[in-house]
This record gives structure tokens, sequence and C-alpha cells, in this order.
């Protein structure tokens, strides 16, 4: 069986400076549903930080190659 794999990034901008709010929970989740209905799972997540502020999410997803 072979996979295929993606990413998707979710940038926060959270600095001292940003007026962003820290995660659109509505845009994650709509994205999260629109993912495993074309049968990918999530796999891993992981942070990107700078100087201890957490720039980014990364979310790594696999389903069988088609």
């Amino acid at each position: 069986m072979q996979y295929e794999y993606t990413v998707r990034k979710i940038d926060l901008n959270t600095g001292l400076f940003s007026d962003k709010e820290r995660i659109d929970i509505q845009f994650l989740d709509n994205e999260l549903a629109e993912l495993g209905k074309e049968g990918w799972e999530l796999i891993d997540s992981t942070t990107v930080t700078n100087l201890g502020t957490t720039m980014q999410v990364v979310y790594v997803f696999k389903r069988v190659r088609q």
C-alpha cells in the first residue's frame, strides 16, 4: 500500500504587536472536516516558534494513494 502526504500551515502572527486572534477555530474545524471527507488522516502536528512566540502550526496528513 502506498501513501501520499500533504502539509497545511496556519500562520498565527501572535507577536506583541499583532491584532490577530491566536487560531480561527471555525476555519480550522472546516479545513479539517474537508480534508477528512477527502480521505486525509492527521498524523502529526508541530509548532514553529521564534524567540518563544509560536508563529505557525504545521499539520501533516496522509491517505492511501489513489
